[in-house]
């Protein structure tokens, strides 16, 4: 990973990291593995973080169809209702690994704090409106890994 981060110049490395993170996210599933495929990418430079973020960001597009935005992201991840029964928690507990990795590892919080904002509110969300109570899969670690990412966020 180094030696791919390291290759290029600062002048090729915008459209480099962009063009690394569409390949690899079009080639891991929709599953846990895409959540291994960003959290392998180690945070020792800004080059790594910003690959890091550019992967999961990626990955988000294409799990949700219709987003085109990192905003639109955000607005379909709150537009989830945890009341349904059919809500399906495994995938929001990937979705949220995902906007967590994307938002938290790059510079968005200083370039965009609007997308920050909503990743707070989305969190709030998920901390306040999944029962403690609710056994459902998965239920339990997307409300947990909320409120632990919202004690640090905020």
């Amino acid at each position: 990973m180094q030696a791919i981060v390291n290759y290029f110049t600062d002048q090729e490395w915008h459209s480099s990291c962009e063009n690394i993170a569409k390949f690899v996210a079009s080639r891991v599933s929709k599953d846990l593995n895409c959540i291994q495929s960003v959290e392998c990418i180690p945070v020792a430079s800004s080059r790594c973080k910003q690959l890091r973020s550019a992967v999961a960001y990626q990955n988000l597009l294409s799990c949700f169809d219709g987003a085109n935005s990192g905003e639109d992201i955000l607005r379909l991840l709150m537009a989830i209702n945890f009341k349904d029964k059919s809500c399906n928690f495994f995938k929001m507990y990937i979705h949220l690994v995902l906007t967590e990795n994307w938002v938290l590892s790059n510079s968005l919080i200083e370039d965009n704090p609007v997308i920050y904002k909503k990743f707070c509110l989305c969190l709030r969300q998920c901390s306040s409106l999944i029962s403690p109570t609710d056994l459902r899969p998965f239920a339990s670690k997307v409300r947990h890994r909320a409120a632990y990412l919202m004690h640090f966020s905020i």
